[in-house]
């Protein structure tokens, strides 16, 4: 059987027509995968096109082919970077991981909620790196959190709801490392930072963004070695407290997909205290 291949997969000797033409075939895919990582989780064919500026049908003919050696992958909503490019993403650390382990869970906590949900990871002791977004609101928008994107922990929800689970001497060593650069009250974070503490990683930001009267809440993603992610719910006006179990389950989903058995002796570990208590 025939295996579709992308032009520059093709093994033949080129002379330096072919070598422009390769070489512009690359440029090409390359503007396509670099829009990926620029914006939301999946697009669409029409954002490709504004994003890269290619015609409509070189894009979908080189989107087509992304899809066929599992760079991309397409579903009902749109085009999203496939198994294949995770795969590499492993390789240069766990990232790739975690996204691929609460991709359904972030969309199941979307749909029941309406709401932009964000997963984040902290990068060194000072940021959160946004893995993924799903969702989107009409009049809203969050630069900030477009995937990629590092923004200072004590800011984000997902920041604060990490640094609860980390011993409380790291915790204050990092927003005391933070102080110089930060343009936020510390003691209100240290504050929130405590509050979560007390609710198992559980923290909020009521007013984060005030032009857009955003609100958010995030619970931790744990492994057995600590924090390794944080899922977030942001949307405008928000009731905290109604998200907050759903937040939390769904955290916990990842953690179960992510590392079973730790999980399952972590509940079993839980259910023996309920009977002692």
């Amino acid at each position: 059987m025939n295996q579709r291949t992308l032009p520059f997969d093709e093994d033949v000797e080129l002379d330096d027509t072919h070598a422009d033409s390769r070489s512009s075939v690359i440029e090409r895919v390359s503007d396509i995968l670099d829009a990926f990582s620029k914006s939301p989780d999946r697009l669409l064919l029409s954002d490709l096109t504004d994003m890269t500026g290619l015609p409509r049908s070189t894009a979908f003919r080189l989107l087509t082919q992304l899809v066929d050696v599992g760079w991309v992958q397409r579903d009902r909503r749109g085009y999203r970077l496939g198994q294949r490019m995770i795969a590499v993403g492993k390789n240069h650390g766990n990232h790739g991981l975690i996204r691929e382990a609460s991709a359904q869970t972030l969309q199941d906590l979307h749909e029941a909620t309406g709401l932009f949900v964000h997963l984040g990871v902290m990068e060194g002791t000072s940021l959160i790196h946004y893995l993924d977004r799903i969702g989107s609101m009409k009049g809203v928008s969050f630069p900030p959190s477009r995937v990629g994107f590092r923004y200072p922990v004590e800011r984000t929800a997902a920041g604060r709801s990490i640094l609860s689970t980390l011993d409380p001497e790291t915790a204050d060593a990092i927003l005391t490392h933070r102080e110089e650069e930060a343009d936020i009250e510390m003691g209100e974070v240290r504050s929130a930072v405590a509050i979560a503490r007390r609710r198992s990683g559980v923290a909020a930001i009521q007013g984060g963004l005030e032009w857009t009267k955003v609100n958010s809440v995030a619970a931790p993603i744990m492994g057995p070695d600590g924090p390794v992610a944080a899922i977030a719910l942001a949307g405008q006006n928000l009731t905290i407290q109604p998200l907050i179990p759903l937040v939390l389950v769904a955290a916990r989903r990842v953690s179960a997909e992510l590392y079973p058995r730790w999980f399952e002796e972590k509940q079993r570990q839980a259910q023996r205290r309920r009977r002692t208590a």
